[in-house]
């Protein structure tokens, strides 16, 4: 009976490895990235077929697919989530930004948490800032959610980020216009002085005439459309 039983134990393995190498090819992001752009040519609606069939999913079913790989899939199921706006979710969405490793998922999970509660989002995220390096993309990934929330808080911020340079010159312009407060004027026209004839120098024109349209009374920032 013993040999019988290893004999069987070793034909089960050997013919569960197949199965095995499957799943992991298929949750391996690459491949279902691959895919999911393969079902986008076969199916030129399939973003709103996702979306329909996404929005019968439960709340926990979205949030595991955050990971997927199919970029369009993981995409609909953060919008959803955004949508449904659950305060249940803060938590666990905090938990995704300090430990996912990737920065898709970061940022689904701070969107997230912007639209589930905003007013302890701006802090969470603001204390974010004082551990986070200047010079990484959650630094500036976390900027721009705050810029996108017109959160006052993070004015200081993004002077610091401009003026000591930790982001290149056309994202701190981007940074400064979409925040829309016209202080930031000298600090862009001082990064103007810094190699002019450089690549990015379109981005700080296009700041400064914007910000100066704001001052003048030409524009209203607050009504910008926020993402």
């Amino acid at each position: 009976m013993i040999i019988n039983f290893r004999k069987t134990s070793k034909v089960f393995l050997i013919a569960s490895i197949p199965f095995f190498i499957a799943y992991l090819v298929w949750t391996w992001n690459p491949v279902e990235d691959f895919v999911g752009r393969w079902l986008d040519f076969l199916d030129p609606q399939r973003q709103m077929h996702l979306h329909e069939r996404l929005e019968k999913k439960t709340t926990n079913k979205l949030v595991s697919l955050l990971e997927h790989g199919d970029h369009m899939k993981s995409g609909i199921a953060a919008t959803i989530l955004k949508n449904r706006a659950d305060k249940g979710l803060f938590d666990e969405m905090v938990q995704k930004i300090q430990t996912s490793k990737s920065a898709e998922v970061r940022n689904y999970a701070r969107g997230i948490i912007r639209w589930t509660d905003q007013k302890r989002a701006a802090k969470f995220f603001l204390d974010d800032l004082k551990k986070l390096p200047k010079d990484s993309t959650d630094y500036s990934d976390t900027l721009l959610v705050l810029v996108n929330m017109k959160e006052p808080s993070a004015f200081p911020y993004l002077i610091d980020y401009a003026k000591n340079d930790h982001g290149n010159r056309k994202n701190s312009a981007h940074l400064l216009k979409e925040f829309g407060d016209p202080r930031a004027l000298p600090v862009l026209e001082e990064m103007l002085k810094q190699n002019p004839g450089e690549w990015d120098v379109d981005e700080v024109h296009s700041a400064i005439d914007y910000l100066t349209q704001v001052k003048e009374g030409k524009i209203d920032p607050s009504k910008s459309n926020e993402t």
